[in-house]
């Protein structure tokens, strides 16, 4: 635990879901700033307890419910499968503790909306690991919207071209890869949507989308989830969103276009460079330092850290507009519930090339 720069007792963390939860939200709360882990729980028998011992948090569980009931807990971060957020998430903030979910925030928009309700009536903070949001280049473009230089926002382009056919022929059949696992449009598609809802959003109502299979069997075996999509939305504010993902062989692309009335942003996920063009001229607005880490897409810890700072920020009273509240993540999932699978025939098996961790989303 990190000195406590508010001078208050430290947020005392409780993590539920330890595949995920053990690889980056326990090193990064663990590392904030005002926070303690003191409690982990798995839903695998001593599984709980085996991760306490192995990563020296003082108390481990295998219920939720338990964890709740006995750990003296502040903050109880949910990062279980999908459909398993709910109970916990509701129970947690019935008791007054703030919450952090893991997104989507549920595959039924229902559920996603009964959160809100209790979200919005509870004591506690929420917030939903947006944490795409919170890449510098991102943020860069964030705040060049926010100054105006491209006027009213007509139409939302992203684009994404993502080097990973082979790995994800390589990946073991699990939840992630069924139908209600929701494939990557769940996975990183809401991703994409939230941070599109953060930058030009809110959403109208609607929205549609196609979501198919590139790569249709993984470890051999065949899958009904999804591993590329197209997203489209339109704005309450007028205009346009769509995305684009697919998986390629050994390249990759991302490409996120503002167009304004009187201007267009262009963000090179990539490199993250960003640039303005007013139409008589093109200046870079944001470009990585020369000391700078891993390209934006692959700074998943630094901006998990981000979100955690802000978190603890908004339990003092400094919400910020950066975070992802419930009620977006239900807008978000509200458009997600639209696309559409579209099988693809004939199947085909790819030669497998799988990663040495291939369990966690950030190997895709």
């Amino acid at each position: 635990m990190l000195a406590d720069p508010r001078g208050a007792r430290a947020l005392r963390v409780g993590i539920l879901g330890l595949g995920f939860g053990l690889t980056h939200h326990l090193p990064v709360w663990r590392g904030t700033a005002g926070c303690d882990v003191v409690a982990v729980c798995s839903s695998r028998p001593g599984g709980g307890q085996e991760a306490a011992s192995t990563h020296a948090v003082p108390e481990g569980y295998d219920d939720w419910r338990l964890m709740l009931d006995r750990a003296d807990l502040d903050l109880v971060v949910i990062a279980t499968k999908p459909q398993d957020h709910l109970a916990p998430a509701i129970a947690a903030m019935e008791k007054g503790l703030h919450v952090v979910c893991e997104k989507p925030l549920s595959p039924a928009p229902a559920d996603a909306w009964r959160l809100v309700k209790v979200a919005e009536s509870a004591a506690g903070v929420s917030a939903v690991n947006f944490e795409f949001r919170l890449s510098e280049g991102r943020l860069a473009l964030k705040r060049a919207l926010e100054s105006g230089v491209v006027g009213t926002i007509r139409s939302v382009a992203w684009s994404v071209r993502h080097p990973s056919v082979g790995r994800l022929a390589g990946f073991p059949h699990s939840w992630l890869w069924e139908r209600e696992g929701g494939g990557l449009l769940l996975a990183l598609g809401s991703h994409y949507l939230d941070t599109v809802n953060w930058l030009a959003g809110p959403f109208a109502s609607g929205g549609s989308g196609t979501t198919w299979s590139v790569v249709d069997a993984h470890g051999g075996v065949r899958t009904d989830a999804d591993d590329a999509f197209e997203v489209s939305v339109g704005l309450e504010a007028g205009g346009v969103a769509g995305i684009a993902f697919t998986p390629t062989h050994g390249f990759f692309e991302s490409s996120l276009c503002v167009v304004g009335s009187s201007g267009t942003l262009l963000l090179d996920d990539r490199a993250g460079v960003l640039r303005l063009h007013d139409g008589r001229a093109e200046r870079v607005l944001h470009a990585p330092g020369p000391d700078a880490g891993p390209a934006d897409i692959d700074d998943l810890i630094p901006r998990l850290a981000r979100f955690a700072e802000l978190f603890v920020r908004s339990v003092d009273g400094e919400r910020s507009r950066d975070l992802a509240t419930f009620r977006e993540a239900a807008a978000v999932q509200d458009v997600l519930a639209r696309a559409a699978y579209r099988p693809l025939e004939p199947a085909t098996v790819w030669p497998a090339t799988a990663p040495s961790h291939p369990e966690r989303m950030e190997d895709i």
